[in-house]
């Protein structure tokens, strides 16, 4: 097993705008010191056997905006620390142990794309302020959730092309989303307690 022993050179490295370290069989916790790559624009940690938590100090990362960290066993919250990203544009973090609530914080990424969370623990509602997220091309929610299907996600129809809610416990109405007018490509849902808005 690789570990994570060059943490404290990578933490130095000030002028570091991208790191890629996927699939090198990473083990261990994120450390700490990645946080210190203030200028750090893209960060690829996906695809190893990353285990803990997002470190708080990647709340420095304020210039990130590409973010990478699937496929890894990853728990714990998602934490607060998501607020400080503004220039978030793609995250993905699925195939992880991430357990309770999406941040509500991130609504106030106004320029996030893409929104990948599927395959954890969640396990709780999603959250309806996640329709503000206007610039959202891909959210894939899949394999976590339960709750009401918010009635909002029919007011994404004209910029959301691919949603994936597919195996939640969900219920409800589903919104008029199919709309002549929306630019929806894909659409993944299994039904349980489901009927069409009319």
């Amino acid at each position: 097993m690789i570990i994570f022993s060059l943490c404290w050179i990578l933490g130095n490295l000030n002028n570091l705008y991208l790191l890629s370290l996927y699939a090198n069989n990473l083990s261990g916790s994120i450390p700490i010191e990645l946080g210190n790559i203030g200028r750090l624009v893209t960060m690829y940690l996906n695809i190893n056997q990353l285990i803990g938590s997002i470190p708080d100090s990647f709340g420095n990362l304020r210039n990130l905006q590409w973010m990478y960290l699937h496929n890894n066993n990853l728990t714990e919250k998602i934490p607060s620390s998501f607020c400080n990203f503004m220039k978030l544009k793609v995250v993905y973090l699925g195939r992880n142990n991430f357990r309770g609530e999406i941040p509500q914080c991130l609504v106030n990424i106004s320029g996030l794309k893409v929104l990948k969370i599927e395959d954890n623990n969640l396990g709780e509602n999603i959250p309806s302020s996640i329709c503000n997220l206007t610039s959202l091309r891909i959210l894939d929610l899949g394999r976590n959730l339960k709750g009401a299907i918010p009635q909002c996600f029919g007011n994404m129809g004209g910029h959301l092309e691919v949603l994936d809610i597919y195996q939640n416990n969900l219920y409800g109405t589903l919104p008029e989303i199919f709309s002549y007018e929306s630019v929806l490509r894909s659409f993944k849902l299994e039904i349980k307690q489901i009927t069409w808005a009319n």
